[in-house]
């Protein structure tokens, strides 16, 4: 069997360094929120015929994250037989357009492919967010302008290790209010991954912004730059309810804080919809220059 081992905080170097290589673009790529969301999906990885794949564990099904980097065809053979010795069906989930056409081209007719809708991201340009030029964004900035308009003493900051503090007690407030929305089940297990995310925020990078009206803290978000050098990943973004436009003025702010700090980063990535339809909408109105589509690969069950 391959020897995939629980992620550590050790793994950041080797990972970052294949999958930079590799070129994947997704979320499921940054390191940062690979090592939040661990407990969520039991993330085993290993470094396999220079590759990088996960064993991930979720509702007691198995399934192996698509090998990226190094020897794609070796990797796959080395997972079939893993899974082989493992008594699962070899799944492999997170394949983008250019992993099945490889898949194909070494495996012909061997997997099945479905599209995990739910699961597309949503990659912006970051001079739309940061701006929001032109009739597309009219209402937008509108909305902007008028939380400008009744909150004159409005302003941001980065988030530090030494303010984090700040963004947990806002966390707690928004979770307070959300305790009955839509997808409110997964709640405690983004309550350990933000956590963790707070208390690594050097270490993996972040950057953040916590918008104040006042003195008082209203919204606040975390990003995490991607391996492929040119997109951020909107890991989190919390607004409280009672501050109409807050949610917008968090966006485009992190947007602008992102371009004068990271001028190389050319997209943000603001993550999946989960099926949500508001939250579908929400994204959709913003206007994505590209999705990431996210396919799951399977071997075909044969009579042999």
């Amino acid at each position: 069997m391959i020897d995939f081992h629980e992620i550590t905080l050790a793994d950041k170097d080797w990972i970052e360094d294949v999958l930079k290589d590799a070129g994947e673009r997704g979320i499921d790529y940054g390191f940062g929120a690979m090592y939040a969301w661990k407990r969520y999906y039991n993330t085993k990885v290993a470094e396999v015929c220079g590759c990088f794949t996960a064993l991930m564990e979720y509702e007691g099904e198995y399934f192996y994250m698509c090998p990226s980097g190094g020897c794609v065809n070796e990797a796959v053979l080395e997972l079939a037989r893993d899974a082989e010795e493992r008594g699962i069906r070899l799944t492999m989930v997170s394949a983008a357009g250019n992993d099945i056409e490889l898949l194909e081209e070494y495996f012909p007719g061997l997997f099945s492919y479905t599209l995990d809708r739910d699961s597309s991201e949503y990659v912006y340009d970051i001079n739309d967010l940061a701006d929001l030029k032109g009739r597309r964004f009219h209402g937008k900035k509108n909305h902007v302008n008028r939380f400008f308009k009744d909150h004159p003493d409005w302003h941001v900051e980065p988030v530090t290790k030494d303010n984090v503090d700040i963004c947990r007690e806002l966390d707690k407030a928004w979770g307070a209010e959300h305790t009955d929305a839509d997808g409110a089940e997964s709640l405690p297990f983004e309550d350990l991954a933000l956590k963790c995310c707070f208390d690594h925020i050097e270490q993996f990078g972040l950057l953040g912004l916590i918008l104040f009206v006042g003195d008082r803290p209203v919204a606040f978000t975390l990003g995490s730059p991607l391996p492929i050098g040119d997109e951020v990943d909107v890991m989190f973004e919390k607004a409280l309810a009672d501050v109409d436009g807050a949610y917008s003025v968090i966006n485009m702010e992190f947007a602008r804080y992102v371009r004068e700090n990271c001028p190389e980063v050319k997209y943000l990535n603001r993550e999946e919809d989960m099926g949500l339809e508001g939250l579908r909408t929400a994204k959709e109105s913003y206007h994505p220059v590209m999705m990431v589509d996210k396919y799951i690969a399977e071997i075909k069950e044969t009579d042999e």
